[in-house]
């Protein structure tokens, strides 16, 4: 994004942070506090974070006895330079923040910080984003917010196995996403197949998690989104189970080298799929011929998957709720699959088609279609 325009979004944010300050002192009948929070939100430009998120936003060197209006926020996000500090009593502070419900953190954040956490007993979403200073036992901590519904934890890399299964303590988890925790493994995984209301679901780069853990989420059958990511170790074997989701209305399988069509063929039981991405995988025709008896579908992307041809881009016809379609850098797609996909979007609800980096030789042989009103929505 260009400096100026990332300069404007921030004093944009600024802005309206300012006018929902007022808001929330008028809301909470203590008039004298809207000064007070524009005065820290002014001062937030130059503190070692910056503003983000919607209304309630703040820093946390800013956070302490002095701000006591604080203690109304319902969500706070804090991002920290790399260079910057936090005092123990900013730390502290945390615990003040009694109707905090979202809370996500990054970067200068440690084990001290979550056991203020402990204390939010209204919280229901915590994200931890790049805190190499958490470990196990500050996820300890957080066993006992019964009204946690959401984590996720991104680059977090001290971060093992224990520290997963305190999270999975939580009793009604609904969604968790865990991205890059590199000590992580497969027992990490199968300590969530004891969490019956989770209903969504990423993993992504867990280079220790074989088709062992993977195969432990197959017991959480409520599961209505799964994404799984850049999962070097996993294997066809480990997906042998995924029938049993019965439940799975979106799945993401991206960047998994030893995925083939074998999965693909494991996928297809999954009736009641309607987004299904299988982006940058080693998958075939066959594979794709396979999907046909995904009726319920709306959302397929195969970005990446070089080894389709145009051959069974006729399967699409069968798809018949399909809107969007994803073939970019699909290399053995050529002038002629996109020509039939063009035709076929007269038959099926097509609202969006990415075919951007395909086989296509030049747009030349295209130009007498591309001037239709309805092939203009393709997205080049």
């Amino acid at each position: 994004m260009p400096r100026n325009k990332k300069r404007q979004r921030e004093i944009a944010t600024v802005a309206e942070l300012s006018t929902c300050a007022t808001t929330i002192a008028r809301t909470a009948k203590l008039p004298d506090a809207a000064a007070g929070i524009k005065e820290m939100i002014k001062q937030c430009m130059g503190a070692g974070g910056r503003v983000r998120g919607d209304v309630h936003a703040v820093r946390f060197p800013l956070l302490g006895r002095t701000h006591a209006q604080l203690r109304l926020l319902k969500v706070l996000q804090v991002e920290m330079r790399r260079s910057s500090s936090i005092s123990a009593e900013g730390q502290r502070s945390v615990a003040a923040l009694m109707q905090v419900h979202v809370l996500k953190l990054s970067t200068r954040i440690t084990d001290a910080t979550l056991a203020s956490v402990a204390t939010l007993t209204l919280l229901t979403t915590l994200e931890l984003f790049e805190c190499n200073g958490v470990t196990d036992e500050g996820l300890s901590c957080i066993g006992g917010l019964t009204q946690l519904r959401t984590v996720r934890l991104f680059w977090c890399e001290l971060i093992t196995d224990v520290g997963l299964a305190s999270v999975a303590r939580v009793a009604l988890l609904k969604t968790l996403g865990f991205s890059s925790c590199r000590n992580v493994t497969d027992a990490g995984l199968a300590s969530f197949a004891t969490c019956p209301e989770l209903r969504e679901l990423s993993v992504s780069n867990f280079p220790k998690v074989t088709d062992v853990g993977l195969a432990s989420i197959f017991q959480l059958t409520q599961l209505q989104k799964l994404r799984l990511f850049a999962l070097r170790n996993t294997t066809d074997a480990g997906l042998a189970s995924i029938a049993a989701l019965v439940n799975l209305r979106q799945l993401d399988l991206i960047g998994i080298p030893k995925i083939t069509d074998v999965s693909v063929a494991y996928i297809s039981q999954l009736t009641q799929l309607q987004s299904l991405k299988l982006d940058h995988l080693n998958i075939t025709n066959l594979g794709l011929a396979s999907l046909a008896g995904l009726l319920q579908l709306r959302d397929l992307q195969l970005s990446g998957c070089s080894r389709i041809t145009d051959k069974e881009l006729s399967i699409i016809v069968k798809l018949r709720q399909l809107e969007t379609l994803g073939l970019c850098f699909c290399e053995g797609i050529t002038d002629v699959g996109v020509a039939w996909i063009a035709v076929l979007s007269q038959v099926i609800p097509l609202s969006r088609v990415e075919v951007r980096g395909c086989g296509t030789s030049t747009d030349v042989e295209l130009a007498g279609i591309a001037q239709e009103e309805w092939f203009k929505k393709w997205c080049w």
